[in-house]
């Protein structure tokens, strides 16, 4: 015997649920992009300095020692 399933929403019994629901997303949302406005100029800061940081350090690392024929070594797992 087969049954048929719906797939749809179903449907609220007022209209003033969804718009409620609606709204709480909506500044759910717009909360979290003040937050995230709010934490960009920090995040921007930590990464410039991060950036310059590193340009400035660069001439002082060692480069790294490159074998005159370098060969691939491939490493598996336990078998």
């Amino acid at each position: 015997m087969a049954q048929s399933i719906s797939l749809s929403l179903p449907q609220s019994p007022t209209s003033s649920t969804g718009i409620k629901v609606k709204l709480v997303a909506l500044f759910k949302t717009l909360g979290t992009l003040t937050l995230l406005l709010i934490a960009l100029p920090f995040n921007a800061l930590i990464v410039l300095i991060s950036l310059l940081w590193g340009i400035l350090r660069s001439p002082f690392t060692k480069k790294a020692i490159v074998a005159a024929h370098p060969q691939t070594i491939l490493v598996s797992g336990a078998k």
